[in-house]
């Protein structure tokens, strides 16, 4: 069960390490929000991915704060970028839902979407 603004980048990744990686079936239930980094937790379940109808969805570009040298900045940036691509790719892998989609919406301002909208685009897999 998932109910979460989402955070940092590498967290996001290592609990999908651990859910794409179990040896079980893993069904996700989305509450209340599933915004940023939540978004690729939710789309790694292995099982169903279902979003209660009350629930808010949000997708964005990589977001992060640096209070470090340019030479770090630099650095990030290139790092965000293969971020840029890789959630896409792996949305996709984990959903069969279009990397094209994930890739348009994730430019620029936050897109929210409802719960039916995520079956549509085959992010998840019902709504209760």
């Amino acid at each position: 069960r998932i109910c979460s603004s989402g955070g940092e980048i590498a967290s996001a990744r290592a609990v999908v390490g651990l859910v794409r990686s179990a040896p079980f079936v893993v069904h996700t239930e989305g509450y209340g929000e599933i915004m940023s980094a939540a978004i690729l937790i939710f789309a790694s379940g292995t099982g169903n991915r279902r979003l209660s109808k009350f629930t808010s969805l949000m997708h964005h570009e990589p977001a992060y704060a640096l209070d470090a040298k340019h030479g770090d900045h630099k650095t990030l940036c290139k790092e965000i970028d293969k971020e840029r691509i890789r959630w896409p790719k792996w949305i996709e892998e984990f959903t069969g839902s279009s990397r094209d989609f994930w890739i348009k919406h994730g430019n620029g301002l936050d897109y929210y979407f409802t719960p039916e909208e995520a079956l549509e685009i085959v992010l998840a897999t019902e709504v209760f």
